[in-house]
């Protein structure tokens, strides 16, 4: 801590804090926080984003953690954004790619801390309920499960609530909340045991080891193979009949195994007497590919099958896989060097591909990246594979992904000049086999990574061709070829206006006869004119249009109107000027009036509108309303 990188962070923790940095135990805070703003600027510029699993977990928790020590010293508000800037002027000229990311991490740290900070605030409002309820009952100590919960819920640090109860002159059931996040961590290794208990992997890793599969797939789609084990319901089998789902273990195989993102292949293993329809593949950490499905006649373990790949789905399912290393490549042109792959889903019908990235696509962005794939698709551009040493590949410029594991010798997919990366799946051998290039939508998946999903080839001509049927229905429904379809609809909507605005002024007009035959109910209720009256509307519009006509044409005085809409019963109150001076609430009133109906509400003195859950209490709740006026302000009238 004493190099010039973390004196010049430390520096700025100094600064933020308004304390001077010791090299003792008083300045473990200003190294926690110089630490892990460092780890956590580097993490994000890798593409790693704050989330509740895996990597985004880890950064997370150091976040927060500098959050925390950052209390500690007195700052309060969002500070660790603030770093970012000190740890890339130490680090960026080593590491430039720092340099590229700075906008995105201080993002994605600024959002992070606020929200964190939103937590705490919800975390400490519980805290000070949880004090509060604990010297009611004069204990002694925060129940363990009660702090428990402020950690699992809120995130909140124990040590946090530790302070709250030291201030409160309270201890805290610290065994109490160990036995809770034992017990939680039991339940929790429970249901993974009882999930692992029915997968595959662990019932072959109890069978031993076995030699690893053989794979053919980059170059084939069938191959002749000995099975090395067959197994049924948990236990290695000599044969399988008509109707069992069974795991296969084959010497060699075509069957790519769902891996980086990619699906298995699907397809069919036939023997002397049956086959098997494969449903998927997996690949266990020995090399041996699994292979499910279920029995059609029968098959045995020592007979020879032909393994093969449906070639529709494999070629579907590679169109989109070299179309996902052309996006990835698209996206870093339109909106910089900083974005990363952090997940991906390659299928025969779509792609899916996440991305580290601060932000919304624009149309433009999109527009723009969906032009680059198609350009380089049009570009009839080789797609080679080789196999390297990992240095030599990330010297040449090969994109490794994030969090993805990578042995010495690596395969590289390059697709023309334009993209290279270390990838096991598979592809097509020319970027043009892809066809086309479409993106369905942009979104977030939390904060700091965005999600395209696309579709390519024939998936295109699908996703067009539904569109063209949506547009031929709805063209038939309203009566007008495909091509007028925009000026219908304009016209519609403007007529639709039209209809709203009559109907809007036959509804004052009945509002205004309505409220007029209304008046006729009036009566007097602790010498107040008073209007209790049930009545009907279309909708809440109308309905306050005729509440708003009976205040005009009563005068001084209540009224009290009720209806239902939506199956549930509704009231609004209101009252006249020279009442609420009196000191009558429209407010009060129509909460008490929907009580009686199962519900409640309130709103301003003048007038206040509120719900009752059951439609048949309606009438009920307005019989009712002349005791509730009376009850509450029998002496306004009169005084």
């Amino acid at each position: 801590y004493d190099t010039d990188i973390m004196r010049a962070i430390l520096s700025g923790v100094e600064e933020l804090c308004g304390k001077p940095y010791y090299r003792d135990q008083r300045g473990f805070p200003f190294r926690v926080i110089a630490d892990h703003i460092r780890s956590c600027v580097f993490l994000i510029s890798d593409g790693v984003s704050p989330s509740n699993v895996d990597r985004g977990y880890v950064l997370r928790r150091i976040l927060r953690r500098a959050i925390r020590f950052g209390k500690l010293l007195g700052i309060d508000g969002p500070f660790m954004y603030k770093l970012v800037p000190l740890v890339i002027q130490q680090m960026g000229e080593a590491y430039p790619e720092l340099v590229a990311a700075e906008d995105m991490v201080t993002a994605v740290i600024r959002r992070e801390e606020d929200r964190f900070h939103e937590t705490l605030d919800a975390g400490l409002r519980l805290a000070q309920e949880i004090v509060a309820r604990a010297r009611e009952k004069g204990e002694r100590a925060l129940g363990g499960q009660d702090l428990f919960r402020l950690y699992d819920t809120y995130g909140f640090p124990f040590d946090l609530a530790q302070d709250i109860a030291e201030e409160a002159g309270l201890a805290v059931d610290q065994a109490g909340f160990d036995e809770a996040m034992a017990r939680q961590r039991r339940q929790s290794r429970e249901s993974r045991k009882e999930k692992g208990g029915r997968d595959l992997a662990l019932l072959l890793s109890r069978l031993g080891q076995g030699e690893p599969t053989v794979f053919l797939g980059y170059e084939e789609l069938t191959a002749q193979s000995g099975l090395q084990l067959l197994a049924r319901e948990g236990e290695a089998v000599d044969s399988a009949n008509e109707g069992e789902e069974v795991w296969l273990i084959f010497d060699r195989t075509p069957f790519y195994a769902a891996s980086g993102g990619q699906v298995s292949d699907r397809g069919s293993v036939a023997g002397q007497d049956g086959s098997v329809q494969v449903e998927s593949v997996y690949k266990l950490p020995d090399g041996r590919f699994v292979h499910q499905g279920v029995v059609a006649g029968q098959i045995r373990r020592r007979e020879i099958f032909t393994l093969r790949v449906e070639a529709r789905t494999r070629r579907r399912t590679a169109a989109n896989h070299t179309a996902t290393h052309l996006l990835h490549k698209a996206l870093r042109e339109v909106l910089g060097e900083h974005v990363y792959q952090a997940g991906s889903a390659v299928e025969p019908e779509r792609l899916r591909f996440d991305f580290a990235h601060h932000s919304a696509m624009t149309g433009p962005e999109i527009s723009r990246v969906e032009e680059l794939v198609n350009e380089a698709i049009a570009a009839s551009l080789p797609v080679t594979t080789e196999e390297k040493e990992i240095e030599e590949a990330r010297r040449e410029g090969a994109v490794a992904l994030f969090g993805e594991k990578y042995g010495d010798t690596v395969r590289v997919v390059a697709i023309g000049d334009y993209s290279k990366e270390l990838c096991g799946g598979t592809h097509l051998s020319n970027s043009a086999q892809a066809g086309l290039f479409r993106i369905v939508s942009e979104g977030a998946v939390s904060a700091g990574v965005r999600r395209i999903e696309a579709v390519t080839g024939a998936g295109v001509l699908e996703l067009l061709a539904a569109k063209e049927r949506s547009l031929e229905s709805l063209a038939a429904l309203l009566k007008t070829p495909a091509e007028d379809l925009e000026k219908k609809a304009r016209n519609l909507l403007e007529s639709n206006k039209e209809y709203e605005r009559a109907l809007n002024r036959a509804e004052g007009k009945m509002a205004a006869l309505q409220s007029d035959g209304l008046l006729s109910q009036k009566i007097s209720v602790a010498g107040m004119p008073a209007l209790i009256a049930r009545v009907e509307a279309r909708d809440m519009e109308g309905y306050r249009a005729l509440s708003d006509a009976v205040r005009e044409k009563l005068g001084s005085g209540v009224a009290v109107l009720g209806t239902v809409l939506e199956d549930k019963a509704s009231f609004i109150v209101t009252v006249s000027a020279d009442l609420v001076a009196r000191g009558v609430h429209a407010g009060n009133l129509v909460r008490e009036i929907a009580k009686a109906a199962g519900g409640g509400g309130g709103g301003r003195p003048d007038m206040a509108q509120a719900g009752g859950r059951d439609a048949g209490l309606l009438d009920a709740a307005l019989e009712r309303a002349k005791d509730i006026i009376a009850s509450l302000y029998g002496q306004a009238g009169g005084s």
